[in-house]
């Protein structure tokens, strides 16, 4: 796991991600926060994502709020990356599959489902139809 604080959020004016550190937070004019990328200050965020400190086994970085998938023979499991606060933890909150919502099954802890091999297929702001 790194040890590096990395986000990504949505640019509303580039209409794109962008990742960013807490070294490239400053405070904009109007008093309210911005980041610097390519020497540019984009402050027109939305949807802020915590990276975990892991990849998936295709070696894509897997952030908050990502939908991860896997196959497991004719059954597809798909989940939503989530923080856990009573475990501390990036967690898998399991309770999507191919038929979509089925309740809510215990969540359990990010690290575990990686190596099951869990791959990022999207994330629940680009891709509503995932989850």
């Amino acid at each position: 796991m790194s040890g590096e604080l990395k986000f990504r959020a949505w640019d509303k004016v580039g209409k794109k991600w962008v990742d960013f550190t807490l070294d490239d937070l400053s405070v904009d004019m109007s008093g309210g926060y911005a980041i610097e990328v390519d020497g540019s200050y984009l402050s027109d965020l939305e949807n802020t994502r915590r990276f975990t400190g892991l990849k998936d086994r295709n070696s894509a970085e897997i952030f908050e709020g990502d939908v991860i998938e896997l196959q497991q023979g004719h059954k597809l499991e798909r989940s939503e990356v989530i923080f856990c606060a009573d475990e501390g933890a990036f967690a898998v909150d399991y309770k999507l599959d191919e038929r979509g919502y089925q309740g809510t099954p215990p969540t359990f802890l990010l690290k575990d489902a990686i190596e099951d091999g869990w791959m990022v297929i999207g994330n629940r702001y680009d891709g509503k139809a995932l989850l």
